[in-house]
């Protein structure tokens, strides 16, 4: 969910399905926390051009995510049902002015049942259809929502010699809300994560997905009330290439493309684009740390009335601890 300060894209991203792993295991569960701050450099973080202030520093954040799927298999034939949830909880957002915009309207909880039957066509390699029902639920009950995912796919599992891994799907998607001043989502979908290993030491990455979201972006005031929001279509697709320069350290390249389409029942529907290339370090001084540097380049417009068009540089350090 977005406000009309900063969005929850960034660094909140709720894992949608439950863990992508090889239809070989009986079954498989993820749990992952994440404590942060959104990133600066997206249309939100400007409030709507210059009508209002900015946000004073990145808003903090807390996220806990957990999945966990059953498996079986029979001859060529397989399953698996998951499910999967995020708990996203957003501290207030200080402003230039010195004002406070409340945030806990964008705190909820996002729940998902993938339900996938496969086929194996080849070793490693299979077709599937999933549909996946979903709910998504916040504290100003307006941006509630209930949706639904069906789509086809092919997934390429790691094996020995595979230079080629992961999935992809495409489909239809349905999200209907709770607040009168949200429309329906009737749309195509698509989701994709696939790795070539091209070389021994250069891999390309190539990522994207289509999805049904909110936004407080349309509201009037930072401290959002009963009676505004809009929904919201988000499609992003990015490729990237990463180097192994060293044993302990990757240099990545690359940049992503992101079309937000607002649909605002009172102005129709507004789209916001931004590209972001980057340039990454990831080093491992241990097997369970990683320390990265990111350097992203920001170049934002809409078509929105009163909403400016920038460029800018984002810098961020990161440290990732598995335990």
């Amino acid at each position: 969910m977005r406000s009309s300060t900063t969005r929850i894209r960034s660094t909140a991203r709720p894992r949608w399905a439950a863990p992508s792993c090889s239809i070989r295991t009986p079954s498989s569960r993820v749990a992952h926390s994440t404590s942060g701050h959104e990133e600066r450099g997206v249309g939100e973080a400007i409030v709507n051009g210059t009508i209002f202030p900015q946000t004073l520093k990145p808003i903090a954040f807390d996220q806990v995510d957990v999945a966990a799927a059953l498996n079986h298999r029979r001859d060529r034939w397989w399953t698996s049902i998951g499910a999967a949830a995020t708990w996203i909880h957003f501290d207030n957002a200080l402003l230039t002015d010195g004002t406070v915009a409340l945030q806990d309207f964008r705190d909820g909880t996002i729940a998902a049942v993938p339900i996938r039957v496969g086929y194996v066509v080849a070793p490693f390699t299979s077709v599937f259809v999933q549909g996946t029902p979903n709910r998504r639920d916040f504290n100003v009950n307006e941006f509630d929502s209930n949706g639904f995912h069906v789509v086809g796919g092919v997934l390429l599992e790691p094996g020995q010699g595979r230079r080629v891994r992961g999935e992809a799907y495409a489909g239809y998607m349905r999200q209907d809300y709770n607040g009168a001043t949200f429309l329906p989502v009737s749309s195509w979908t698509f989701a994709t994560s696939m790795a070539f290993l091209l070389t021994d030491r250069l891999t390309l990455t190539l990522q994207g997905r289509r999805d049904a979201k909110e936004t407080a972006v349309t509201c009037l005031t930072f401290n959002v009330f009963i009676g505004c929001g809009s929904s919201l279509i988000e499609s992003w697709g990015g490729a990237r290439f990463d180097y192994l320069l060293l044993p302990n350290l990757v240099v990545g390249v690359g940049a992503t493309y992101f079309v937000d389409e607002i649909n605002d029942i009172v102005n129709g529907t507004k789209v916001d684009r931004y590209t972001r290339p980057l340039f990454s370090l990831r080093y491992f001084p241990y097997p369970w740390l990683t320390l990265g540097f990111d350097y992203r380049h920001v170049d934002f417009n809409s078509d929105r009335v009163g909403v400016l068009s920038y460029n800018r540089n984002v810098y961020m350090l990161s440290a990732n601890a598995k335990f």
